[in-house]
């Protein structure tokens, strides 16, 4: 798997710069949430008060502690006895309520509604949990009239990797499935793997963060994804700058992207003011079109598994079935 072609990337990049620009005072300084027990540190379990326990130490890690949310469950039981931390990988279902089906403002606070269900994939819970406080975010910090930035989903996704929940977006976008009809692969975002690993890579940059330990915490497909896109940001440094000191330039559309470069050639770049490969500009409408189908697109493709082609293998293998071809009590020619 690849990361998006230059004009989906520049869309990432200036949605993103511009979700900083409008809500960067509110969303603050966030840590870089990792699946681990450092920042999860509760057994969940199958009950509302381990649920709500798990959406309680979500809010504190967003800033969203002054917004009350209690947890309310529907549904039946989970078949696997339920989810012990969001590093788990338990197979479970992905599919659930809608964004506006679980988020209900009760004037004096919010009720989140979950599928009991999803309780037993921790991976899909934290995913869904990670979202819909996204969208708790926008519906408390949007200004009254202003309307969220279609495609909302998009801007949800977004919004989450903003929080610091980035590392369980990417999680929940590629969620590697074994079962008696063969592997599959599940998503639990809007956008894709692909899509949301520039996303993360941008957030780790801003924040200083450490890519080393998001490196580690990451599965495979998602890991080799994420040093993708910061070798595509570390070709593109004016991007970092402009998001840290002046998103709203960058989310007029106000630069031009270079494509990644090696780590040698790319600091050779920044030196000369010059960089070998095209650039991008940005086209917006067309950017977001490319996104929308992208994000659209399902990966359950599984690759044939390569014939190894052994010419001596073969020889013998034909000696032996001309042997056991030969009729019973039939004689073997003279030597």
């Amino acid at each position: 798997m690849d990361l998006p072609n230059d004009r989906v990337l520049a869309a990432i990049a200036q949605r993103y710069a511009r979700i900083t620009w409008k809500l960067g005072d509110e969303i603050g300084s966030r840590p870089m949430v990792l699946p681990n027990g450092e920042f999860f540190p509760d057994q969940v379990g199958t009950s509302r008060k381990g649920v709500q326990r798990l959406v309680d130490r979500m809010r504190q890690h967003a800033g969203m502690e002054d917004i009350p949310v209690r947890v309310e469950l529907h549904g039946e039981e989970p078949p696997m006895g339920g989810a012990s931390c969001c590093g788990g990988s338990c197979s479970g279902p992905t599919a659930g309520l809608k964004l506006a089906e679980r988020l209900v403002d009760e004037g004096d606070g919010y009720k989140l509604a979950l599928e009991k269900g999803e309780l037993a994939d921790p991976v899909v819970l934290c995913t869904q949990l990670a979202r819909t406080l996204a969208g708790l975010f926008l519906n408390e910090t949007l200004v009254e009239g202003e309307s969220i930035d279609p495609p909302v989903d998009v801007t949800v996704d977004l919004v989450a990797v903003a929080l610091g929940f980035g590392a369980l977006m990417l999680e929940g976008s590629y969620i590697y499935k074994k079962s008696c009809g063969g592997p599959s692969v599940l998503r639990a975002t809007h956008l894709g793997c692909a899509e949301l690993a520039p996303a993360f890579a941008l957030f780790i940059a801003q924040g200083g963060h450490s890519s080393r330990r998001a490196l580690s915490e990451l599965g495979t497909t998602q890991k080799a994804l994420v040093r993708e896109a910061q070798t595509w940001v570390d070709s593109n440094p004016r991007l970092v700058r402009l998001l840290r000191d002046n998103p709203k330039e960058l989310a007029a559309g106000n630069i031009t992207l270079r494509q990644p470069q090696p780590s040698l050639l790319g600091w050779l770049a920044r030196g000369k003011g010059a960089a070998n490969g095209s650039d991008t500009e940005f086209n917006e409408e067309q950017m977001l079109a490319e996104l929308e189908e992208m994000a659209a697109q399902t990966e359950t493709r599984k690759k044939p598994r390569p014939v190894r082609v052994d010419p001596v293998r073969d020889e013998l293998r034909a000696l032996v079935d001309e042997a056991l071809d030969t009729p019973a009590g039939a004689s073997n020619p003279p030597s």
